[in-house]
């Protein structure tokens, strides 16, 4: 983009140019422009705005608008801002302009809460969780937070690494950790309002150019009546560079604000107390798998990969052989009676063995996302004792950061599946159950009156993004340049448009199998 751009920021506002020219801007009250390439920067702040801050940069001090000497030749111009340095640097042996960004703590403000990571002895990694210092600056939603204040709403270290399967290879990293006493013990503890506990993510949202999708798959689920983790934005700095907005998210867990399963124990080896609580994901993310079901995926033509089974709670490492084995030996027998031929008789059949609301639930949530990174892949599932319910139950939903981005009424998930992770054959076989198709017809439209209405899902989209049109996700795609030439506002418009789309066409697929049947009940305690 060329020629020349005026912009004013107020509250947190920004201006923006993306290449060449010159652009001004006027900050004022916490805002300020910010620069993404071209040859000069002039920016006027007022009211805490843009005015200068001073600091060292990799060993160069900015000053205001000194002159640096340059040492490849020329100068560099350099101007602080409101958590900016916003530099353009002639250079004698390119023959040319170098534009910089260099976001940094300063006086930054935010209407998120900002984070600040300070590592301790070693890098973090994606091989094993190192001390982290960690410090919260949270005011309360709608408050502003300033990145150099000293009141924090939580002060102590982490152990962190890398989290996830494919994260790591991206370059805006998501993050694992632990919440540790100064003994090095986990502690359970509240963070930026949410129930305490002791094991956390950031979540990157690198793939997801609204920041958004996680958080609109979970709160919808949650509002079914399920279990889902609980999020909230916030801004990281990790050793003083600003590295962009980030999701806090609940790990998923056994734990009574999480997934309120009963706890088992080296004890649990016979009877009723054998047979939960269990958590179990089917997932291709490197571990060795607990076991793999003895039928191929419906998409074995394309995938390379069995369906894999893992032991989440008890942990691989923890879980006694007589746990292991009952788990896996219900799972397999769910799947012979699925695949059997009485599998619609309610004592012979799949019934017997899993609670349909939670499949017919589950299938909602990731239909309604279209993610294609679900069913056989980042899928959790749990089983409670026999005297509590004991049927296998899929959930809670995890990941849907690539969800809500393939034209919206290009079928059924479970049908087209994703070329290359295993897609289990339940999902096929289920549907050609008339029974199950009129359960799920009856529970979408129950929600689609409530729950899942249109209005709800766009307040839900406005009145998140609101948080993050106001500096934080202007700030996070100049660190990021992802967003291929589409607007922030223009991306979460494009997902309001895709929600709208895909729920019309949900509707008109299920209409035909029609409501004859009772709505599906909901436990109070899921």
């Amino acid at each position: 983009m060329g020629g020349t751009q005026n912009a004013g920021g107020a509250g947190q506002g920004a201006g923006s140019l993306g290449q060449g020219g010159h652009k001004s801007g006027d900050g004022g009250g916490g805002g300020g422009g910010y620069y993404g390439g071209g040859a000069s920067y002039n920016d006027d702040g007022g009211g805490g705005g843009s005015s200068y801050i001073g600091g060292v940069i990799n060993g160069i001090t900015i000053a205001g608008n000194a002159i640096m000497p340059n040492p490849n030749g020329g100068t560099m111009t350099g101007n602080v801002g409101n958590g900016w340095v916003k530099v353009s640097w002639p250079d004698t042996a390119c023959n040319g302009n170098i534009p910089f960004v260099i976001q940094y703590e300063g006086a930054m403000s935010s209407v998120l809460p900002i984070v600040k990571l300070t590592t301790l002895n070693n890098p973090i990694n994606n091989d094993v969780k190192v001390p982290v210092k960690m410090e919260i600056i949270d005011h309360g939603i709608g408050q502003l937070n300033y990145a150099n204040d000293t009141n924090f709403s939580y002060e102590g270290t982490i152990m962190t690494e890398w989290q996830g399967f494919t994260g790591p290879y991206y370059p805006k990293k998501n993050y694992d950790f632990d919440l540790i006493d100064g003994q090095g013990n986990k502690i359970d503890t509240s963070l930026l309002g949410l129930p305490a506990e002791n094991d956390w993510i950031f979540k990157a949202e690198y793939l997801d150019n609204t920041l958004l999708k996680n958080s609109v798959a979970y709160y919808f689920s949650r509002q079914m009546g399920r279990y889902a983790p609980r999020t909230r934005h916030c801004e990281i700095f990790l050793d003083g560079n600003y590295i962009g907005v980030y999701t806090l998210t609940e790990k998923i867990k056994r734990d009574n604000d999480r997934l309120d399963i009963a706890k088992m124990t080296s004890a649990d080896t016979v009877g009723s107390a054998l047979t939960g609580g269990y958590i179990i994901e089917m997932n291709i993310n490197g571990a060795p798998a607990a076991w793999n079901s003895v039928y191929p995926p419906i998409n074995n033509a394309t995938s390379p990969h069995a369906v894999e089974f893992k032991y989440v709670y008890p942990k691989a490492d923890s879980i006694l052989p007589v746990q292991g084995n009952y788990i896996k030996t219900y799972v397999d027998s769910f799947e012979n009676a699925l695949n059997g031929a009485n599998f619609t008789n309610d004592s012979l059949g799949y019934r017997a063995w899993i609670d349909v609301s939670t499949f017919i639930d589950f299938l909602i949530v990731n239909e309604f996302t279209m993610n294609y990174d679900s069913y056989g892949r980042s899928t959790y599932m749990y089983k409670e004792k026999d005297t509590d319910g004991g049927k296998l139950c899929i959930g809670p939903p995890w990941d849907y950061d690539r969800a809500m981005d393939s034209p919206p009424s290009s079928g059924w998930v479970w049908e087209n599946c994703h070329p290359l992770w295993p897609f289990p054959f339940w999902w096929s076989k289920m549907y050609t159950d008339s029974v199950y198709r009129h359960e799920l017809a009856c529970r979408w439209f129950s929600l689609r009156e409530n729950e899942l209405a249109n209005g709800k899902f766009m307040a839900f989209i406005d009145s998140t993004a609101n948080l993050l049109y106001q500096g934080p996700a202007e700030r996070n795609y100049a660190t990021w340049q992802t967003l291929n030439g589409i607007s922030y506002p223009q991306q979460v418009l494009n997902l309001k448009m895709f929600m709208y789309q895909r729920l019309t066409w949900i509707d008109e697929i299920l209409t035909p199998f029609g409501a004859e049947l009772p709505l599906v009940q909901i436990p109070e305690d899921t």
